[in-house]
């Protein structure tokens, strides 16, 4: 016995240009009809945001303790992008940047 789906219609509004760039699209990618084209599309979209990571920046770091573990990262990473330390650290990108610009200033990254 298969289990049914309740699909719901979901009104949309698209300006002419758009729609005529769905179809475009949907005919190009050998696609039924311009609905299929817009679940396709959307379902992707779910599938992509799902998987992205929030990143809750702390805010009660200071400056000298964001250099101190910024020097506690870099010691466990070869290497790393400026970007990546603050993801991993949980920093502010600008707090990141002024202390990564001190720590090269006082001779402790290169």
């Amino acid at each position: 016995m298969q289990k049914t789906i309740e699909k719901l219609v979901v009104p949309v509004r698209f300006s002419k240009s758009a729609i005529k760039k769905i179809d475009e699209t949907a005919e190009r990618l050998g696609l039924k009809s311009r609905s299929a084209l817009i679940r396709e599309a959307t379902e992707k979209y779910i599938q992509e945001v799902g998987s992205l990571k929030v990143i809750e920046i702390r805010d009660n770091v200071d400056l000298q303790d964001a250099k101190a573990e910024i020097l506690a990262y870099l010691k466990r990473h070869e290497e790393a992008e400026t970007f990546d330390i603050a993801n991993d650290l949980r920093l502010d990108l600008d707090l990141t940047i002024k202390a990564l610009k001190e720590l090269w200033e006082e001779g402790e990254v290169g």
